[in-house]
């Protein structure tokens, strides 16, 4: 019971995070697929496969925010140059 709380606690800042980060349709999918992936683990007492389930979802949101950071950064510095011209 206290995940399930606990889940339904975050899920709204889940999904406004995921908002405001203006992530693509697959991504947000993606990773309310991964979050009913621990959830059920953890209805059903799989314990073990719901931290390692975590931590994969962790290491992908991880992985994305990255990328989003380096496709930032690039569209910068191409931005940068065309005002230099």
């Amino acid at each position: 019971e206290y995940w399930i709380k606990v889940y339904f606690q975050i899920r709204d800042l889940i999904i406004i995070s995921a908002n405001i980060r203006s992530l693509a349709k697959e991504s947000i999918k993606s990773a309310m697929q991964e979050h009913h992936q621990i959830l059920d683990a953890l209805c059903d007492r799989r314990y073990v496969e719901a931290r390692k389930l975590l931590a994969e979802h962790i290491l992908n949101t991880r992985r994305y925010d990255d990328m989003q950071l380096r496709r930032q950064r690039i569209k910068s510095m191409f931005s940068a140059s065309e005002d230099s011209l």
